[in-house]
């Protein structure tokens, strides 16, 4: 699914350098920032092993509200199962791509 998703962002106006920074876990440069909070959202959910750090929540909320948190928090969590599923089916990446 990142191969795919690397190839739409670039397509919907992310530059090549910010889709190699969010393929290396890194935030891309020039994020606004509600899209920083969101971005910082989406990997502390994803990092986590309990509780999300009540800064990145309320940096979260104050941006996207409590409603648009709530949304992001279903689009991260359906993406990792999505992942997962593949993962389990032995899904593979599309010839020459790479991770």
């Amino acid at each position: 699914m990142l191969s795919a998703h690397s190839h739409i962002a670039q397509t919907v106006g992310m530059f090549p350098e910010q889709v190699a920074d969010a393929r290396s876990g890194n935030m891309p440069a020039g994020l606004t920032p509600e899209e920083q909070a969101a971005w910082e959202f989406a990997k502390e959910l994803t990092r986590s092993r309990g509780p999300l750090d009540t800064a990145v929540w309320e940096k979260a909320r104050g941006y996207l509200g409590r409603e648009g948190v709530a949304n992001l928090a279903h689009v991260v969590a359906a993406y990792a199962s999505t992942c997962l599923f593949q993962n389990a089916a032995g899904v593979g990446l599309p010839s020459g791509e790479e991770m």
